[in-house]
Formats: structure tokens, C-alpha cells, sequence
């Protein structure tokens, strides 16, 4: 299965959220959005394979960080004077519940690295203040990825995942070809990592 088979159902539904201008810096403009799906699609396929085989995850654990300053000033009707009290006070209750029902979260990448002398889970990243699975499609993902990915690229002495190529169709395999070079199992076949 190649690059686009393997996002085919979760970049079309990124694809109709970016369009509608959800969760997005290209508010509709499409040729934005298809530079983005070429390079986040690859990105994605590789995180993918490094987690199957046992190298990198994204983890999420409790964020401690107060309502008050989850929410900072976004319901407060002195800052916001042009949306009625009311909808505010509304909506402030909605985000309350959300955060009650769906837990308010950090996410932390983390990388192992393909050493026997080396065992345990290293932190290279983490952010928190998301709610429920706020972060997924929040663009935050991609810099998670990256930085999980670029740890287990120092850590065999590989050039970096962004580094590795200018050619975004590229990348992936590039990226993929090189780890295997430098010793790292990486599973599956490069195949995989070339677009059609």
C-alpha cells in the first residue's frame, strides 16, 4: 500500500476541515491545503512505522493547569464587548462540560533509542491545555512527530526527518532508507514511503 492508500480516509477528512477553514491556517485555500496533505501525509507514514516498530509514541497524561488559565479570557465579556453576555456565559458552561466529560490533556512525544545499553523512554516534546482529542488536526501533531522523529535520527547519527531532502514527496523515503543505512530496524517494506 503506498503513501496516498494509506491516508486516503483521514486526509479527506482533513482535507473538508481545512477547506472549511476549521482548525486551519489555509482557511479554504486550496492549493495550501494540497502542499500541506503531500507533506503531513509523509510525515504521518513515517511517525506511523517508527511507533509500530517500537521507536517513538505520543502519550497523553493529565494537565494539572487551571480552568482559568485554560480558558485565560476567552468568556470574559469586558475583553470580548461584542458578543452578547449571554452567549457567553453559555458557552463557558459548554466548555466547562466538554472539559469535565473529555479531560483536559498534555501529550508528550517520546523516542527510544535502538541501543542495548540504553532502556527507557526519552521526553523530546510536550504541550499541553488540549481537551479530549483536541490536539489531533491541531497542527501541534506534526511538530510532536518531528521532534520524535528527529531524536531517533540523532540518536543513529542520521540527518533529521525535514533535513534529509528538499523534495517533500521525498522525504519519507529518504528519511526511511537512510535509518535503515545507519542500522535501525525499521520493518515493513521502502516501498511503502514512495508516492505513485
Amino acid at each position: 500500500m503506498n503513501l496516498r492508500e494509506q491516508h486516503t480516509k483521514v486526509m479527506r477528512e482533513q482535507l473538508a476541515n481545512r477547506l472549511a477553514g476549521q482548525n486551519s491556517y489555509s482557511r479554504g485555500s486550496l492549493p495550501a491545503v494540497w502542499r500541506h496533505y503531500e507533506s503531513y501525509v509523509g510525515l504521518k507514514a513515517v511517525f506511523d512505522r517508527l511507533d509500530d516498530a517500537g521507536y517513538v509514541y505520543i502519550d497523553r497524561d493529565d494537565d494539572d493547569l487551571g480552568i482559568d488559565d485554560l480558558f485565560g479570557d476567552c468568556f470574559d465579556p469586558n475583553v470580548n464587548s461584542d458578543i452578547n453576555p449571554n452567549v457567553l456565559k453559555k458557552q463557558h458552561a459548554e466548555a466547562l462540560d466538554r472539559v469535565n466529560y473529555e479531560g483536559q490533556w498534555i501529550m508528550v512525544a517520546k523516542a527510544k533509542r535502538d541501543d542495548g545499553n540504553y532502556d527507557g523512554w526519552e521526553e523530546t516534546d510536550s504541550i499541553g491545555g488540549f481537551v479530549g482529542d483536541d490536539f489531533y488536526g491541531s497542527g501541534y501533531e506534526e511538530q510532536m512527530y518531528l521532534s520524535a522523529m528527529d531524536y531517533i535520527a540523532d540518536s543513529v547519527g542520521a540527518q533529521r526527518y525535514e533535513d534529509c531532502t528538499d523534495v517533500v514527496r521525498e522525504r519519507p523515503a529518504v528519511f526511511m532508507f537512510t535509518l535503515q543505512l545507519m542500522g535501525l530496524d525499521v520493518g515493513g517494506r521502502l516501498e511503502d514511503f514512495r508516492w505513485p
